[in-house]
């Protein structure tokens, strides 16, 4: 058996965090959290500020904010595989319990194991050891979302030594943020909500194992430098020549009419891939297949 939080290797079992929990909380801070501190404190700028110097330090606030949080994202992503080494090894010949560190600590009157919700929704799920006297002894920590993948975890370790599994309801109940369906998740690499569809992307990239997820991940995030040259060539070549051509009071819907019209086929183009993909149809794009053909599932 191998779960997400515990390995089964006959006489030990390894209970470990999972570096996927700690990849998943990066990417979304630094791809949807950050972009929208950034953009709402760029709006509450334009709203508020009484003049241009207020609106610049509207704006730098929330750019520092926004920055230092796709910092702390990127971060915990980077050093989300360092979780892995984060392991309690249970001996089960010795009846022994092994922390990281090297310390080590006998294995007696275990009277349950536990699955008990924080206090604070974001807390989490708590896997520990009760014992005969009162005391209790904490395993490790989980999201909320893989409440079901620590019950399960809490069922075999109370298996394996002999005693009873004690599982909040709510654990049990619990489904995952992120849907694991291979055709929900390819569909969802490509929603046109910017910031959203890359962290599901490279999350996705970074886990999944079904071949058609990972094509799907990759062709999204391959989209992303076309669809930015897409936008810079539609600036230089029709914004910039409409606003010099009408006069003044037409200048600002001459520069984002062009742009607009490109933001709705990109929306296009991504939505119609989240529609195949839902279907489970592979579309290698004819302007990517130079490089995404060679990702495509057989």
């Amino acid at each position: 058996m191998h779960p997400r939080y515990l390995e089964d290797r006959g006489e030990q079992l390894i209970v470990r965090a999972s570096p996927l929990d700690r990849l998943a909380r990066g990417a979304g801070v630094a791809f949807v959290i950050a972009p929208l501190v950034l953009v709402a404190s760029s709006g509450a700028a334009s709203l508020f500020a009484a003049d241009d110097l207020a609106f610049l330090v509207g704006w730098g606030t929330g750019a520092l904010a926004g920055g230092a949080l796709a910092l702390l994202g990127i971060a915990w992503m980077v050093t989300a595989p360092r979780m892995a080494r984060r392991y309690v090894r249970f001996d089960l010949a010795e009846r022994i319990l092994e922390w990281p560190g090297g310390k080590v600590e006998v294995l007696r009157g275990v009277e349950a194991v536990r699955v008990r919700a924080g206090r604070w929704p974001w807390s989490g799920f708590v896997l520990e050891l009760a014992h005969e006297d009162g005391r209790a002894t904490a395993l490790l920590r989980a999201p909320r979302a893989h409440g079901r993948d620590l019950t399960r975890a809490a069922e075999h370790l109370a298996e394996k030594l002999g005693t009873d599994a004690r599982v909040a309801p709510s654990a049990r109940q619990a489904r995952p943020l992120v849907p694991r369906d291979p055709r929900i998740a390819s569909a969802l690499t490509y929603m046109p909500i910017d910031g959203l569809s890359q962290a599901l992307a490279i999350y996705y990239l970074m886990t999944a194992i079904d071949p058609f997820t990972r094509f799907n991940a990759k062709q999204s995030l391959l989209m992303l430098p076309l669809e930015a040259l897409g936008a810079m060539v539609c600036a230089a070549c029709f914004s910039a020549p409409l606003a010099i051509a009408v006069p003044d009071a037409m200048r600002a819907g001459a520069l984002a009419c062009p742009l607009i019209v490109f933001a709705g086929a990109r929306a296009a183009i991504r939505t119609m891939a989240a529609m195949r993909a839902r279907r489970g149809l592979v579309w290698i794009q004819p302007w990517l297949a130079p490089i995404s053909r060679r990702w495509a599932p057989t």
